[in-house]
């Protein structure tokens, strides 16, 4: 389903990524840590063709269903985007307009993309996420941080994408609410078939939420496996180190 071979990232002439190479399959979830400026988040958005062109230089494949996103066109890449891979930003006021109710937002994404609006599935999602359509008639200040997250989920789940990204997505939230957004990525995973690639920090939710977890320093790939084999037996000196320091944040 998605393919990266020997991807590799350079800006302002710094090797970003360096020749990385991963796989993910339908169905399947990969989970995502390293230290700030490890490489995790230009990774993902290199994925979704969201990296300026005129800034990034990258080189190596990374192919969604067997096409060549590098090669693709701007306009083939957004024809994509929530239709095949879709993306959950870690600030969700960041996502949604503040000037406009979030139900006039989630026709604007039909309208882009030519599509009849689908009640029955934005209702299904809703009650999933522990939501109604009351949520839908306000605005992006009237909700929430948790409540607006799961409307973020909801809405990049619109167009059944195959594919998830999710960066850092409960940073910012209290521990109810990460459990929640925890339980409807996992239920609509399962139901769906969705593959999932999940950033976070927290152990605790790499090991509910993926099958196998990659470990990233400076741009490359240190160590990657089964999630519950590499969390409890890490071969790297650098993924013991990085493991003992966020088990020892979720005892503090």
């Amino acid at each position: 389903m998605l393919k990266v071979n020997n991807l590799s990232i350079r800006a302002a002439g710094m090797n970003l990524i360096e020749n990385i190479n991963f796989k993910i399959q339908e169905g399947e979830s990969l989970g995502i840590i390293g230290e700030s400026g490890s490489g995790k988040t230009v990774t993902t958005l290199s994925l979704m063709g969201l990296l300026d062109p005129k800034i990034y230089r990258l080189s190596g494949e990374i192919k969604i269903f067997g096409k060549e996103i590098l090669e693709m066109s701007e306009k083939k890449i957004a024809e994509m985007r929530l239709s095949k891979i879709s993306i959950v930003y870690q600030n969700p006021f960041n996502t949604f307009s503040p000037v406009e109710k979030i139900d006039n937002q989630i026709n604007r994404i039909y309208r882009i993309k030519k599509l009849k609006r689908n009640n029955d599935k934005i209702n299904y999602l809703l009650n999933m996420a522990g939501l109604g359509n009351t949520h839908l008639k306000k605005y992006p200040h009237e909700l929430s941080g948790g409540e607006l997250q799961r409307l973020v989920i909801v809405t990049s789940l619109l167009l059944d994408p195959k594919i998830l990204i999710c960066d850092e997505p409960t940073t910012s939230l209290d521990k109810e609410t990460e459990i929640k957004i925890v339980e409807i990525l996992n239920k609509y995973r399962k139901k769906n078939g969705l593959s999932l690639i999940f950033i976070t920090h927290d152990l605790n939710i790499i090991e509910e939420v993926s099958d196998k977890l990659m470990i990233m320093k400076n741009g490359k790939i240190v160590e990657m496996g089964k999630t519950s084999q590499l969390i409890k037996n890490p071969l790297e000196g650098y993924s013991k180190e990085l493991l003992r320091f966020l088990n020892w944040e979720i005892k503090c």
